[in-house]
């Protein structure tokens, strides 16, 4: 008796429903650059070119928070905002003089 395509089977090789190119996620976090400035001055620079001048007050995974002082809080979504500037840690100068 002749097989038909019907009755053949193909072995299929399990991936545990991932496809075979898909890239492998790390179980480390994003790195976190806004915690260390909570509560510190920066200059937020907006999409619209719009400069914010305030202390950073909070912030969740799609917003910010600023303080502009007298009470008042301004709520921006993060993909508005082009650039923030802050003021690092200060470096020591050292008086000796470097030679060429």
């Amino acid at each position: 008796m002749e097989s038909t395509a019907s009755e053949q089977t193909v072995p299929v090789p399990e991936t545990g429903g991932k496809a075979e190119n898909e890239p492998q996620r790390h179980s480390r976090p994003p790195p976190n650059f806004l915690q260390p400035l909570l509560g510190k001055k920066v200059l937020a620079q907006m999409v619209d070119g719009r400069p914010i001048n305030a202390t950073l007050a909070g912030y969740n995974p799609y917003e910010i928070v600023f303080d502009l002082g007298n009470g008042k809080r301004l709520l921006c979504f993060k993909h508005a905002i082009s650039s923030i500037e802050f003021d690092g840690p200060k470096q020591e100068q050292s008086n000796a003089k470097k030679v060429r």
